[in-house]
């Protein structure tokens, strides 16, 4: 059965909000990664504890430029669509109305209901009133 097109275009704006949301963690995590990454190679470079602390120093080190790198290719990868939409702040607003305007349609179609000017006999059996969606069924 075929969606709704509120319900796509209500999605479709899920999806702007949950992109520039998620660009700013990522950006965020990608920042705390630089920090530890600075401390990490500072202590690497300062330590004077041997060889156990480099050891374990390094291990660190790799994780953080690990996750540093996740968090990087993903703000690579949001940054144009964050960046259309710092452009254009009215269009989720103008999206949103449009998504309003919309769902009105839908639910103004859905009741929508015909009462015959003519003989109801001849039109819809013996209903005074007719569903046009079970009416349209009862054609087909």
């Amino acid at each position: 059965m075929m969606s709704k097109t509120s319900e796509q275009l209500a999605e479709f704006i899920s999806f702007l909000r949950s992109s520039t949301q998620d660009y700013q963690h990522y950006n965020t995590l990608l920042l705390e990664a630089e920090k530890k990454l600075t401390d990490l190679n500072h202590a690497l470079e300062l330590d004077k504890n041997g060889y156990r602390t480099r050891c374990k120093i390094g291990t660190q080190l790799r994780r953080c430029l690990l996750e540093r790198r996740a968090a990087k290719d993903c703000v690579e990868e949001l940054a144009p669509l964050a960046d259309f939409m710092t452009q254009n702040k009215g269009l989720l607003d103008k999206l949103s109305h449009v998504l309003g305007e919309t769902r009105k349609a839908e639910r103004y179609h859905a009741n929508r209901s015909y009462r015959p000017r003519i003989s109801s006999a001849t039109v819809a059996g013996d209903k005074s009133v007719v569903n046009t969606k079970a009416y349209v069924k009862e054609i087909k």
